[in-house]
């Protein structure tokens, strides 16, 4: 799987990730930085400032990256293989969603075993969290999106339900927080 992902504050900096590897590009100093990871890289992400970077690779390893102390790396296993990544707002907490329908919350800069925040039946496909924090939204594989609350996510706020395709991957704008753009995959 490919990414490319962008720093979410320094404009110069992108990530570009395929297979088990990504490299760091610095387009103002031309720098080039490369890390290899043990496994594919299933998902990453940016935290909100930039100053964290994590990976999830087919191996089952979460890896969180600080940007700020050159790129220093923490390594920790993750139970199942993960399909979407993201930080909370206040770069606390890691939140990590897996094949086998579950999200689980990691803080960010331990090396704790996660908590069990919320399940569905069937494998995620994506999640995001509201730009408030109080809200995730998940997307599983038999086309039910679901709103619930944080941190209390067994709190369900509502369904987005009567898709006719498979919803792939979602974001909320960052423009208008109220809005949900989702993206469907035709099987």
């Amino acid at each position: 799987m490919a990414f490319i992902i962008p720093h979410p504050v320094v404009g110069t900096t992108i990530v570009l990730s395929f297979g088990s590897e990504f490299k760091v590009v610095n387009r103002a100093s031309s720098q080039v930085w490369t890390h290899t990871a043990s496994g594919s890289i299933l998902a990453a992400c940016f935290s909100a400032t930039g100053r964290l970077f994590a990976t999830c690779n087919s191996d089952k390893q979460l890896q969180v990256f600080d940007t700020h102390a050159d790129w220093s790396c923490s390594n920790r296993s993750v139970p199942k293989r993960v399909t979407a990544i993201k930080f909370s707002l206040d770069e606390k907490h890691i939140y990590l969603s897996d094949k086998a329908g579950d999200v689980h919350k990691y803080v960010a800069d331990g090396s704790d075993e996660g908590e069990l925040l919320l399940g569905h039946v069937s494998m995620l496909l994506d999640m995001v969290l509201t730009p408030d924090d109080q809200f995730i939204v998940t997307a599983d594989r038999d086309e039910k999106i679901r709103v619930s609350c944080l941190p209390n996510a067994y709190n369900i706020a509502g369904y987005c339900l009567g898709h006719r395709e498979l919803d792939n991957t979602f974001a909320i704008s960052s423009y208008l927080a109220a809005l949900l753009v989702i993206t469907c995959a035709v099987l």
